[in-house]
C-alpha cells in the first residue's frame, strides 16, 4: 500500500477492525505526495524529510500484520546515493516494526542506469549498518516469502 496522507486514519481504523489483515507499506512508509520527475526521468516525490505523517505511520506497528517495504529512496531524498538524509527515517521504521517485518524492493525499473541494481542492493548496508548476514538475507527476501507465505515449490 502506498497510502496518501489522508488515507492513514482510514487505514489505522480498518486495521483497528481487522488486526489479522497484512498490509506491506511502500517506499519505507513515506506517503503519497507531490508526484512529478527528476532529470532522469524518474518518480520524483516533493516531500519534506522527514514527512509530517512518520509518527503516524510508525504507530501502524503496533499492528504485527504490518511490514514495511525498504524502498523509493531515490525519489524522496534531496542527496545523493547513498541517500543518507533518508538513513533515520529508515532505521526508526525498522526499530518500531523490528527487521523481521522489513522487505527490500528494487525499485526496478527506474533505478537501472542511476545507480544502479547493485547500488541499490547496496542500500541496504547504508540505511541500515550493523544488520547481521541473517538479518541482511531476511530483508532481501527472507521476511517477503514468510509474509506472503511463499512456498520453495
Amino acid at each position: 500500500m502506498y497510502p496518501r496522507p489522508q488515507d492513514l486514519p482510514l487505514l489505522r481504523a480498518t486495521l483497528e477492525t481487522l488486526p489479522e489483515l497484512r498490509v506491506v507499506l511502500n517506499h519505507t512508509g513515506f506517503t503519497q505526495r507531490g508526484i512529478g520527475c527528476d532529470e532522469h526521468g524518474r518518480p520524483r516525490i516533493r516531500s519534506k524529510v522527514p514527512q509530517p505523517e512518520l509518527q503516524e505511520v510508525l504507530e501502524l506497528s503496533r499492528f504485527p500484520e504490518v511490514a514495511v517495504m525498504v524502498s523509493g529512496q531515490y525519489a524522496f531524498s534531496r542527496q545523493a546515493y547513498p541517500y543518507l538524509d533518508i538513513a533515520p527515517i529508515t532505521q526508526q521504521v525498522a526499530e518500531r516494526f523490528g527487521v523481521e517485518r522489513l522487505v527490500w524492493a528494487s525499485d526496478f525499473p527506474w533505478i537501472i542506469d542511476k545507480p544502479g541494481y547493485r547500488a541499490c542492493l547496496d542500500l541496504l548496508d547504508h540505511q541500515l549498518p550493523g544488520l547481521s548476514t541473517a538479518e541482511r538475507g531476511a530483508v532481501l527476501g527472507g521476511n517477503v516469502r514468510r509474509i506472503l507465505d511463499w512456498s520453495d515449490a
